[in-house]
């Protein structure tokens, strides 16, 4: 009964509208995500501060925790997701993605991205070119990884043997990007908006992102779906936000609290298998799990 009234509560809470979120979006935008699970983990591997999270597929997912330094791996079996295992990481974590079956993570203060084996943890390090200052990480469609280079302000791809595949300029202020297929869709925080940018890095018209009233929207990770929605997390409204191809904001769910369904200070999120959406929940030392319940979710 517990979990039911959960559901109603999250559920309840996107169908209010603007009245209840002071959200600048029509009060008849459907229901599109609704609260599935909290994830804190258990003894050694309980998270204190996740600011990153990547999926493999609906089943496995890993959390960049920053104190210590180490990613969690998850596994989602018949009692919940479970804790795995825990690796150890050199420094503390500025990005991570699933990419060709493994992790990778980006480590402040080295140069390097380091790609971890979800099955014995095993590490390789991918050193990057010099002058690179690694962030936000995103996997291609055809198998790459795409870095932000917060030092020279691009995006820089490379296969996941390390070998450089391209580069392209991002606009000013910009951190996590998502592959949209024909193109990049790309987060500017301190904007609040998103920015398209086509495969040759022509810059296309921002679109600007509802906030919270008093709060403006501050994405702070996007996600593109495979039926082409964009995910976006609000970290200033602790909310996740899902737009259609054209923009327009079609469901959200979340808003700032402590409560199941609830976000703090929420720091990125993944796509997990068709429906699911993954949430590293920074401010309550958690990740929180969403499902889509739109009828593109399981296409």
């Amino acid at each position: 009964m517990r979990h039911a009234a959960l559901f109603l509560v999250v559920a309840g809470a996107c169908l209010a509208g603007p009245a209840a979120h002071g959200q600048d979006r029509p009060a008849a935008a459907p229901v599109a995500l609704v609260w599935e699970a909290t994830v804190h983990g258990s003894d050694g591997a309980r998270l204190t501060a996740p600011v990153g999270v990547a999926a493999l597929d609906g089943e496995r997912i890993a959390v960049a925790d920053a104190d210590p330094p180490r990613l969690v791996l998850f596994r989602r079996g018949a009692a919940g997701w479970s804790p795995a295992r825990v690796v150890r990481l050199p420094a503390t974590p500025a990005g991570i993605a699933a990419v060709a079956g493994r992790y990778a993570v980006s480590v402040r203060g080295t140069g390097a991205i380091y790609l971890v084996d979800p099955q014995d943890g095993a590490q390789r390090r991918l050193p990057l070119p010099r002058g690179t200052f690694a962030g936000p990480l995103a996997g291609t469609r055809d198998g790459r990884l795409a870095v932000v280079d917060l030092a020279q302000g691009r995006l820089l791809v490379v296969t996941p043997d390390g070998a450089e595949a391209g580069e392209l300029p991002l606009p000013p202020l910009a951190r996590d990007v998502a592959d949209t297929g024909d193109g990049w869709i790309v987060a500017v925080p301190p904007r609040g908006r998103l920015v398209p940018v086509t495969r040759d890095g022509a810059i296309g018209e921002p679109v600007e992102l509802p906030g919270v009233s008093p709060r403006p929207c501050w994405p702070a990770a996007v996600a593109v779906a495979p039926d082409g929605a964009r995910l976006v997390l609000d970290r200033s409204g602790g909310r996740i936000l899902l737009l259609d191809e054209n923009a327009d904001v079609v469901g959200d769910a979340g808003g700032r609290g402590w409560r199941d369904g609830r976000l703090m200070l929420p720091s990125d999120l993944a796509l997990a298998g068709p429906s699911r959406v993954v949430v590293a929940d920074q401010g309550n030392a958690r990740v929180q799990v969403f499902r889509r319940t739109d009828g593109a979710a399981g296409r």
